[in-house]
């Protein structure tokens, strides 16, 4: 774009600056509109905490503890804390009286990078329903893991709480995207407007 076109789209949006506010707050009106009309997820995260089990035998320890800093164990653990009987077991736990498989309650592990630890992350539409079932997740996991790796235990460092405040829509977010949008459109019909109404006008003359 070289100059004399910036030229010529500033002065018309200068000229016609009231189109860009009115698209500007018809966009604003319908974000925030749609916004409000969407449906409320919240987010929760529970931290849990892998260590050689107590039980552990001495000539174990050491075997236990150099798996750990593989990462190799945390991986799998993880991995095992995100399957379905995991998840089914979590849900009945939390009292949750939903099918296993429905998507509306999400969870999701990780393992933290050169650690010991997983997260366990859940999304539901009801914020107390989102700590239940992540907290429900660790409780079930300590016992199942337990079973298939007896010289581990599987701790809660940190419960989950239940949010304050929504994860998805972002209020803010979607508002500033819309401000972004509208002034974009704005600038477009702006300069759209002025062009067509200068044509309408040599035609007349």
């Amino acid at each position: 774009m070289d100059s004399a076109t910036i030229v010529e789209v500033s002065c018309a949006i200068r000229r016609r600056w009231w189109l860009v506010v009115v698209v500007v707050m018809a966009v604003l009106v319908t974000d925030l509109v749609t916004t409000s009309q969407s449906q409320r997820v919240y987010m929760a995260r529970a931290s849990l905490l892998i260590a050689p089990s107590s039980s552990v035998e001495p000539g174990q320890l050491v075997y236990s503890v150099d798996a750990l800093g593989r990462s190799m164990i945390v991986g799998t653990y993880a991995n095992m804390l995100s399957t379905d009987t995991i998840r089914r077991e979590a849900l009945e736990r939390a009292g949750v009286a939903v099918d296993p498989s429905d998507p509306q309650i999400q969870i999701k592990t990780a393992a933290l990078a050169d650690s010991a630890i997983v997260e366990v992350t859940t999304f539901a539409n009801d914020p107390n329903v989102a700590a239940t079932v992540a907290n429900a997740v660790g409780h079930v996991g300590e016992v199942r893991m337990s079973q298939l790796y007896p010289m581990y235990d599987l701790s809660v460092v940190t419960e989950a709480i239940p949010p304050k405040t929504a994860y998805r829509p972002d209020v803010g977010r979607n508002l500033a995207l819309g401000g972004l949008l509208g002034l974009l459109l704005g600038a477009v019909s702006a300069c759209t407007y002025d062009k067509l109404l200068r044509r309408t006008s040599k035609v007349i003359v």
